[in-house]
């Protein structure tokens, strides 16, 4: 069951994008520069020493499949390859070098949480990307409009970094009708200007 048709609000493109995902511009363009050090290419900072809070291999892999069930493709015009718009590994790879570690400690628990979303919300054996896209969609729904403060935030935190990813793309912002529209993708989606991922710890 796929959301109903409706506009993502300040912007007037007509999408159908998951419950998740529908955003004010406002928040949009917040979601942009929350961790700006991870997709822009002139303003670098040092994570946090929090023991390097860096996602281990399998987690950056874990990540980058919640952010395709997140933003799935096929989902509207806006943005018809879903999260898969941007090189979503280098991405990972990029944030996980450049964003603080508070930032990766709070995307390592939101990816956590909602991997096993399934198992503390319906009680069900399964892991989120194991599901029916309409099921997890439900799912994700469910968690976002949890009466817990921490859980929402946590979801959002999810669904931030995968608009991040996607909005990063001058293609996608066009589309959207997002100004000004970056003349190049940034330094993590072009290869030959992408640093090489930082070494597991």
């Amino acid at each position: 069951m796929r959301a109903s048709g409706s506009e993502v609000k300040g912007i007037g493109v007509p999408t159908t994008t998951p419950a998740l995902l529908r955003i004010p511009l406002t928040a949009t363009q917040r979601c942009r520069s929350a961790a700006g050090s991870a997709t822009t290419r002139d303003a670098r900072t040092q994570p946090l020493a929090l023991g390097q809070a860096m996602l281990l291999s399998m987690e950056r892999r874990r990540l980058v499949t919640l952010m395709e069930v997140i933003l799935p493709p096929g989902e509207g015009q806006a943005v018809p390859e879903g999260a898969r718009a941007a090189p979503l590994r280098a991405f990972v790879d990029d944030l996980c070098a450049h964003a603080p570690a508070l930032f990766l400690w709070g995307v390592r628990a939101s990816l956590w949480l909602l991997w096993y979303a399934p198992l503390w919300t319906l009680t069900r054996f399964a892991t989120l990307p194991s599901m029916r896209p309409d099921a997890a969609e439900a799912v994700l729904v469910r968690v976002s409009q949890s009466p817990l403060f921490a859980l929402r935030e946590l979801a959002a935190l999810l669904k931030m970094v995968t608009t991040m990813a996607a909005l990063a793309m001058p293609d996608v912002q066009r589309r959207l009708g997002v100004s000004p529209v970056e003349a190049t993708p940034p330094d993590w989606a072009t290869p030959s200007l992408a640093q090489p991922p930082t070494r597991e710890p």
